[in-house]
């Protein structure tokens, strides 16, 4: 089986951008056939790498015909159904012919999407309509590129399509159907039913299971205002922020927040490397997954 795995923080001393020319030259090197499978879980999707697979496992024969590409990408889904394994069979022109994105162990069919606000969303869009990509930051602080597949917003992933970018007002204008349009692998769904029997309607509801989300977490139940991420603590004396007072982020990276600016200039010498790695994004988002 000729496989890789690509991630963007090999060779960290030489950089990003040289570990990622690197993938893509072993990528073309070892596409001999027509389609390849892509296979990531959450953990990869965080240090965005993947694993690739070439040809069939049997004799290592490239996948020419999309029968036979077919027939070892259902091998890969049923030996990796259940494990929480997203798996992609692509043609070597980056298009996908079939996919079973089941990030969730108890979800083993289906599709794992990304939602994200309505002011979020157009911003993303507006972004890609600019410059042909917009980013967004999971609640964990990992970037996402965004760019269209087929029309349709998508995270892309070590350059690969992965997750859909869904809008959650499109839920909204299910009016009191909204509940039927959030997945029930969804980590938010046990809250949003409790919150759609107490009569809460689709915005409150939100507000209400995101808080009751984070508190079964062992965070704060209180949230920021306009968002629903928790209240965060400043990156160099660590002051916690209060309903009241927003701590600032980073004019440069927007992604590490500071209570004063004293705080922000001692801690530069610590947060320069990141903050250059993480310059010129587009869009940020209080919660992204």
């Amino acid at each position: 089986m000729r496989h890789n795995k690509f991630t963007a923080d090999l060779h960290k001393t030489r950089g990003k951008r040289y570990a990622t020319r690197r993938a893509n030259k072993l990528h073309k090197k070892n596409l001999t056939g027509n389609f390849f499978i892509r296979t990531c879980n959450f953990e990869m999707i965080d240090k965005q790498s993947d694993v690739r697979v070439y040809g069939s496992l049997d004799n290592d024969e490239a996948l020419e015909t999309e029968e036979q590409a077919r027939e070892w990408y259902d091998a890969t889904v049923n030996v990796t159904r259940g494990a929480g394994i997203a798996v992609q069979l692509f043609t070597s022109d980056n298009k996908i012919v079939a996919e079973s994105l089941s990030l969730y162990p108890e979800m083993p069919e289906g599709t794992t999407a990304v939602s994200v606000g309505d002011e979020l969303f157009q911003r993303i869009m507006e972004s890609i309509r600019r410059c042909g990509k917009g980013f967004s930051y999971s609640k964990h602080g990992q970037r996402r590129e965004i760019q269209l597949y087929d029309g349709e917003p998508r995270e892309f992933h070590a350059g690969l399509p992965l997750r859909p970018i869904f809008n959650m007002k499109d839920l909204a204008e299910r009016k009191d159907d909204w509940l039927a349009g959030v997945g029930k692998e969804s980590h938010l769904y046990p809250f949003l039913k409790v919150a759609k029997e107490k009569g809460m309607n689709y915005d409150v509801a939100y507000t209400y299971a995101f808080a009751e989300f984070h508190a079964s977490q062992g965070r704060a139940r209180e949230v920021v205002p306009e968002c629903h991420r928790p209240l965060a603590n400043c990156a160099c004396c660590h002051k916690r922020e209060s309903w009241e007072t927003r701590f600032k982020t980073c004019n440069a990276c927007k992604m590490v927040l500071y209570c004063c600016k004293e705080c922000q200039e001692a801690d530069w010498p610590n947060h320069k490397t990141f903050c250059k790695q993480n310059r010129n994004t587009t869009e940020i988002s209080d919660v992204v997954d």
